[in-house]
């Protein structure tokens, strides 16, 4: 427990790292949520023990990254909250009409079951 904060702080800056040297590794689902939530749950007890401790610069710096944590967590709900209002907004207006095409012009099977699976 004495080195959670070191610990958190070194996981934080690899997710940095990760974001900007590795994004095609960092930005799967497998490694990112594990990931974030790892270090949300980290972050406000490193941040107790820091405070327990007297750490004042550990303190400073840990709570500016919780911040910046919660930002962006309440900033990710946003994104998906709009985007799944935005796809409610849009879902049973219809088919799209390129598909429908697909089942009233030349009867061509393959293509008449795609349009189909389609819809």
């Amino acid at each position: 427990m004495k080195h959670l904060p070191r610990i958190t702080l070194l996981l934080w800056g690899l997710m940095i790292a990760g974001y900007v040297f590795l994004p095609e590794v960092v930005l799967r689902d497998a490694v990112q949520y594990p990931f974030v939530v790892l270090l949300s749950i980290f972050l406000p007890i490193s941040l107790w023990l820091s405070v327990q401790d007297g750490k004042k610069l550990g303190v400073v710096i840990l709570a500016g990254i919780f911040l910046a944590n919660v930002a962006l967590l309440v900033f990710a709900l946003e994104r998906n909250y709009t985007s799944w209002k935005t796809h409610e907004r849009s879902a049973g207006k219809g088919i799209f009409p390129p598909i429908a095409g697909l089942l009233a012009g030349k009867k061509d099977a393959v293509r008449s079951q795609y349009a189909a699976r389609y819809i």
